[in-house]
């Protein structure tokens, strides 16, 4: 009989000589691990056994019984002394391989495991289990430290990086492969806390990227700390669902406000607590706001009824200006880099152009014929950008309001416009577009630089922090941009955030909210190490 089990040699490609047993069966076998030293091949089977062999003898020396399902997977320990076996029965056994005793089990409580893989020192244990999680379990305390979710379907495989201990790669039936870090996870009792009720509709970063806000529909508002990726404030006050949420330049306090909230909240980053609303008792819902870059002044965009932008003092939250000429809703705000001038959009197909200081209209840019949904200062403050539900970006000069280029081909409506920080590039973002979502502009000559086609909808948006070299998202794709305007992909995003608002950059981090409620972030400055310090250098 032709044996169930064979043994080759990896530099020739010969089968190598095993010996046959009478009661071998090939169906009966459903894991295999060899152990790391090649003295020991270990068998699962199907019946729920382990039979152990050296690889020189005729029969096993050892069956290990205790399993009552098959024997999904086994892996012995990176010093040969343990044998982790895991079954459909729900447990996983740790064995010690010369006794043949069960020195642990797990239950995992009624989800059987299917994927194991030891760490190269051998001090953690992974497992992927059929809840569509990977657990990380400690060999010194014997519990639970970590639970990584983001599978859709069961981890059917698992490996650490060799040399990277807190890195394992998943592979799974929902067809993706992911790296883990799970040096960040968050701990598996803390996995739950501050989830937005109802999904996450949006995010944003502090500017110094320590901390991620995030509102959904519990009329709250969530902040996290970046580096441990824990929830540290949860913001309870208004009495509607806040949609918009901005940190202060110093990443000190946030603003918060949404069309249906009767006030803007202003709170402390730092401990969590309501430092008072923006006084202004004739003002409705905002729609927008927006923080000078001094953090000395803040300006909001209201809603129905009355439609006007306002200036406010921010150190005693009083009106400074009221300006009035917008006639419906004003959707999106922005200051000049210098403070002097602050650009607003609107429901009504027009931007307005003020001064800061005195609260007086500078001219209004006309030509749109759609919803203003995005508005930007290049950062030297010679051009502004705008993107319209009319389907195209328009590039103005600054100083004197006159149309410089038309940027056209996108066939939906457009939801963003950025500046890179050179300011020599302009990104405009059409999540809806199939085939033209994102494209990149020259804003010099206003001509496309590139068409970055994608087989799903573009989603928001680029990191504008480190000239000619960019992170964006591509459908459910984390991309980057090298200086040649080469697209790369980096990293697949098993989620789908609802709205564009749901995805923010701040250098090589990147923070997205699901429809689920969770709040992601990850940091890529460790792949892109050397490319930070080619820029630096260059700064």
């Amino acid at each position: 009989m032709e044996p169930y089990l064979q043994l080759w040699d990896t530099r020739t490609g010969a089968a190598l000589e095993i010996p046959e047993t009478e009661d071998r069966e090939r169906a009966n076998i459903s894991a295999i691990a060899i152990s790391p030293n090649n003295s020991r091949i270990a068998v699962g089977t199907q019946e729920g056994t382990i039979k152990l062999w050296d690889t020189t003898a005729t029969s096993p020396f050892r069956e290990i019984e205790g399993h009552e399902d098959v024997v999904s997977s086994i892996a012995f320990s990176p010093c040969g002394t343990y044998l982790a076996s895991a079954s459909w029965d729900t447990f996983l056994h740790l064995w010690n391989v010369e006794m043949g005793t069960m020195e642990y089990g797990i239950n995992n409580e009624g989800d059987f495991i299917v994927s194991l893989a030891f760490s190269p020192n051998g001090d953690r244990l992974a497992y992927g289990s059929a809840d569509n999680s990977i657990r990380i379990w400690d060999m010194d305390s014997r519990e639970t430290i970590y639970i990584m979710q983001g599978h859709l379907r069961h981890p059917v495989t698992l490996s650490f990086l060799p040399n990277q201990i807190g890195h394992v790669l998943s592979g799974s039936n929902d067809g993706k492969v992911q790296l883990w870090d799970f040096a960040y996870a968050p701990n598996p009792s803390d996995a739950d806390i501050g989830d937005n009720v109802g999904g996450v509709t949006s995010v944003t970063f502090s500017p110094d990227g320590s901390q991620v806000a995030s509102t959904g529909g519990d009329m709250l508002i969530h902040v996290w700390d970046t580096s441990t990726v824990r929830p540290i404030h949860i913001l309870e006050g208004h009495e509607a669902d806040p949609d918009t949420v901005v940190f202060s330049p110093d990443s000190q306090y946030l603003i918060s406000c949404g069309a249906h909230c009767e006030a803007v909240l202003v709170w402390s980053a730092v401990d969590g607590s309501l430092v008072g609303p923006l006084n202004d008792d004739n003002m409705p819902g905002a729609h927008c706001l927006a923080f000078s870059s001094s953090g000395d002044v803040v300006a909001t965009g209201s809603a129905f009824p009355d439609f006007n932008v306002r200036i406010w003092n921010f150190s005693d939250r009083s009106v400074i200006h009221v300006m009035k000429g917008h006639t419906v809703n004003v959707t999106c705000l922005s200051f000049s880099q210098d403070d002097s001038r602050l650009v607003s959009g609107s429901d009504d197909n027009d931007i307005r152009v003020w001064d800061v200081v005195s609260g007086g209209l500078i001219y209004v840019l006309e030509g749109h014929s759609g919803l203003i949904s995005s508005v930007a200062f290049s950062p030297d403050g010679a051009l502004i950008a705008s993107g319209s539900f009319d389907k195209t970006a328009r590039l103005w000069d600054a100083k004197s309001g006159s149309l410089n280029h038309l940027l056209g081909g996108h066939t939906f409506v457009l939801d963003h416009v950025i500046f890179s920080a050179d300011g020599r590039r302009l990104v405009t973002d059409s999540p809806d577009d199939p085939s033209n979502g994102l494209r990149l502009w020259d804003t010099s000559t206003g001509k496309s630089i590139s068409n970055y086609d994608g087989n799903e909808p573009v989603k928001w948006t680029l990191s504008p922090l480190l000239p000619n070299f960019h992170l964006a998202f591509e459908g459910h794709w984390i991309v980057y941009f090298d200086p040649s305007s080469v697209k790369r992909r980096l990293c697949y995003v098993p989620y789908t955030p609802a709205t564009s608002a749901e995805r923010v950059f701040h250098g090589f981090k990147v923070a997205f909210g699901t429809d689920t409620g969770n709040v992601m972030v990850i940091d890529f400055s460790s792949v892109f190490s050397k490319e930070i310090s080619r820029l630096e250098a260059a700064h």
